[in-house]
């Protein structure tokens, strides 16, 4: 169920110029409508739709074969978790998650595990997630990369 600053999307083509019109509702079946019988149309048995936010931020998106994939930002408007059906199917509140340093950037992409998916401003206990991605800015020095879990030969540090 849609609250009143979400809606449905979803693209229909012209039929006989191939102009591309997107069809924005807060019903799903008028976004899955064709705007005129006659000159528009949309494939039903292979729709893939997309649900944003009144601010125009992608929230959920819909696919035949991948389910439903949400989307959750953080109070700086950032992605924070994303969740896909097959996340979703293992239980335990899995789901995906970017961490961002102090400056905002991002420093990992991680799998997290027992986390409350809405909850994106909450850190994240280290114990409940596995880094799959990690970025680190500037020369890495030793102790930087230790806790990374990453071991080195220190002398190419030099370099």
């Amino acid at each position: 169920m849609l609250n009143q600053e979400e809606y449905f999307s979803d693209s229909v083509r012209h039929a006989e110029g191939g102009t591309v019109v997107l069809v924005r509702s807060t019903d799903w079946k008028i976004a899955r409508s064709s705007p005129t019988q006659r000159k528009y149309f949309v494939c039903n048995y292979c729709f893939a739709g997309a649900r944003h936010d009144i601010q125009g931020r992608l929230i959920e998106t819909f696919h035949p074969d991948r389910g439903v994939t949400k989307t959750v930002y953080d109070k700086y408007d950032r992605v924070r978790f994303i969740q896909n059906a097959a996340q979703r199917a293992l239980g335990g509140n899995r789901f995906s998650a970017k961490i961002y340093d102090d400056q905002g950037r991002e420093i990992a992409a991680v799998e997290v595990n027992g986390h409350p998916f809405d909850s994106p401003d909450t850190e994240i206990s280290p114990s409940n997630y596995i880094p799959y991605n990690r970025t680190i800015y500037g020369k890495p020095t030793e102790e930087v990369l230790n806790s990374c879990g990453v071991a080195i030969n220190t002398t190419l540090l030099d370099y």
